[in-house]
């Protein structure tokens, strides 16, 4: 028997392969997965495809968020309910919104940075690799302005590691027990073998060579791609959305955390006239854009079911 989890991000000529092989060798596939979360880079929409033409076993109970009306809120974004979503939202004041991309940054890693003391599980994600990459640097300056790293340190590339540093690796070397996605704190730096040691969310320890290091293969983990946390659970979420987010996209990110999600948007111009001729409210246009971004749906669909839904269209007119 042979179980796959996170399905929904395999490709469908990936799976075919294995069906296949199951069905040559008399074994059994077991796909484990949510089609409403991210979607598979190649050709997908296998575990879709199945949810329609077979009896399912699924989860009915949330118990990841502590509070009520934030598992309602999500269901409601995962069930393409955006307006409802983003109304809970803002009535718990869960959206902020910066009057730049910069800005909108700078709130979201001086909101993280008060979360320190808490000593809390808190991601922060995006869905740019740029975006990852400047909230990595602002967040790894605030801990160095509030002398939290330690003063020894070892350079792998442009990459600087001391204690205290978040990383987060970004490949298998099962050897070492480092899988890619798996975060950790850096507890122990080896300036003569360029090594070092991380404390990860599990509460053990691993030892980073410094070929892992050399290679490119650890990098800072303050933030992380949305498409990297996939499968993760943390204590707090905060999501920079920017205007390439949909709703997979969004709903993955916000479902990540057990006590808080927050969300951070970039602000329009506020002045813009609506259709009626009344003044935009501050942000208004910012929320508006971030209901349509969380409407739109990247959701994979087999080649089949695309073509029977032509097909029916056509019947129709």
């Amino acid at each position: 028997m042979l179980v796959i989890d996170e399905a929904a991000i395999v490709g469908t000529r990936a799976l075919a392969r294995l069906f296949d092989a199951a069905d040559a060798g008399g074994s059994r596939l077991i796909l484990v997965g949510d089609p409403h979360q991210l979607q598979s880079i190649e050709a997908g929409g296998v575990l879709r495809g199945l949810e329609k033409r077979m009896p399912t076993i699924g989860l009915t109970e949330n118990r990841r968020q502590r509070h009520a009306w934030e598992r309602v809120a999500l269901a409601d974004l995962r069930a393409g309910e955006v307006g409802r979503f983003l109304t809970a939202y803002q009535a718990h004041g869960r959206i902020h919104i910066g009057d730049t991309a910069d800005h909108a940054k700078q709130q979201l890693i001086s909101y993280w940075s008060t979360l320190l003391r808490f000593r809390r599980d808190v991601v922060i994600l995006a869905l740019r690799r740029d975006d990852v990459a400047d909230l990595n640097r602002l967040a790894r300056n605030k801990m160095l302005e509030g002398r939290r790293l330690g003063a020894e340190a070892v350079i792998a590339g442009d990459r600087e590691f001391r204690t205290g540093d978040r990383v987060v690796c970004l490949r298998n070397q099962r050897a070492d027990g480092l899988l890619n996605g798996l975060r950790g704190v850096v507890t122990a730096i080896n300036p003569e073998a360029r090594s070092l040691t991380a404390r990860v969310t599990d509460g053990t320890d691993r030892i980073v060579p410094t070929s892992y290091l050399d290679a490119g293969h650890l990098d800072h983990g303050y933030a992380m791609t949305i498409h990297k946390a996939q499968g993760l659970t943390s204590d707090e979420a905060l999501v920079l959305a920017t205007d390439d987010l949909y709703q997979e996209a969004g709903y993955t990110a916000l479902s990540r955390a057990r006590l808080d999600a927050r969300v951070y948007v970039v602000a329009d111009d506020p002045s813009i006239d609506l259709a009626h001729g009344a003044t935009a409210r501050p942000g208004t246009s910012a929320v508006a854009d971030l209901n349509r971004w969380l409407a739109r749906t990247q959701s994979d669909q087999l080649a089949k079911d695309v073509a029977r839904g032509d097909a029916a269209s056509r019947n129709l007119r």
